[in-house]
């Protein structure tokens, strides 16, 4: 079999308040790592925040992160959450000055037995999405996020690029396109060794591109009911996060279609139907077949 060049495209985009990543004598900043306390596996995408306050930041696909802040905030405490554990808390103090192993617990959920068929999932998702408007925000809002995109060719990063952004996110479905602000960034090209005729799949990136991934506002397939004819959905569990009960609903295409489309799963809180959480990559049925234009 003739192996293809790969490349591995990392983007690393936080919907959280942070503070700028610039460092002075007056920011603290903290590492830490996320574990699972029974496996010590790491947690990726993990909720840290500082109490009684909006900065916060989440774990990167190692568990790992990085928090910057002004020293004022010493005296506060950091609270991770990650669905299906028990919350953590531990003072900013005590993690000043070394890398933080914080380890969470699993939070069991006794419920009563039920069954649940195929289609009360598919249902459920179809609830989920006639939800939209109503438990997205009701008013346009800025974010400051971090961002971070790397190619990577064998071992060898061929770009780079990296900032905090402002985004301005209009209301759901408003037709107005949401605005991008670079605050303050930094760029790499190293091309010396990079043939892009070598590979099939030639990739667009950027801050503005990565926005395009907020699935509720600008949808795909797995989330547009006239297309549920081409996966198949299926309740796995139920879980708790910040006291609420959330359906953990898989989906992946069909058997038998030749496209390449979506594998993945949605968190849905079961009393407002809102949708917390999606992770979703291209599904191992279709990968044969050409990747689709978009995303």
């Amino acid at each position: 079999m003739k192996k293809t060049t790969s490349i591995i495209i990392s983007i690393i985009f936080c919907f959280m308040m942070i503070t700028t990543i610039a460092q002075n004598s007056n920011n603290i900043k903290l590492n830490g790592i996320v574990l699972d306390v029974n496996t010590e596996t790491p947690l990726p995408f993990a909720h840290i925040r500082i109490s009684n306050n909006s900065i916060g930041t989440i774990t990167d696909e190692n568990g790992e992160f990085v928090l910057v802040f002004e020293e004022g905030l010493i005296n506060e405490n950091i609270i991770v959450s990650y669905m299906g554990y028990k919350q953590y808390v531990i003072s900013i103090a005590d993690m000043v000055n070394q890398t933080q192993k914080i380890f969470l617990e699993p939070k069991t959920l006794n419920l009563e037995e039920v069954i649940i068929s195929q289609l009360n999932a598919e249902s459920t998702v179809k609830k989920a999405i006639s939800k939209l408007a109503d438990n997205y925000w009701k008013n346009p809002i800025i974010l400051r996020g971090f961002y971070r995109e790397t190619i990577k060719e064998n071992d060898h990063y061929t770009e780079y690029a990296e900032g905090v952004i402002d985004i301005y996110k209009n209301l759901y479905r408003s037709g107005n396109e949401d605005q991008v602000r670079l605050i303050k960034g930094r760029r790499r090209n190293d091309l010396s060794s990079y043939e892009v005729s070598k590979n099939a799949v030639v990739t667009i990136g950027g801050p503005v591109f990565c926005n395009y991934y907020d699935r509720i506002r600008y949808s795909t397939s797995f989330l547009d009911s006239t297309q549920f004819n081409l996966y198949d959905y299926k309740f796995e569990t139920s879980v708790i996060f910040n006291d609420k009960v959330i359906s953990v609903i898989s989906f992946d295409q069909k058997d038998g279609l030749k496209k390449s489309l979506r594998k993945g799963k949605l968190f849905i809180d079961q009393n407002t139907y809102a949708i917390l959480r999606i992770e979703y990559g291209y599904s191992p049925k279709g990968m044969k077949y050409e990747l689709p234009n978009g995303i």
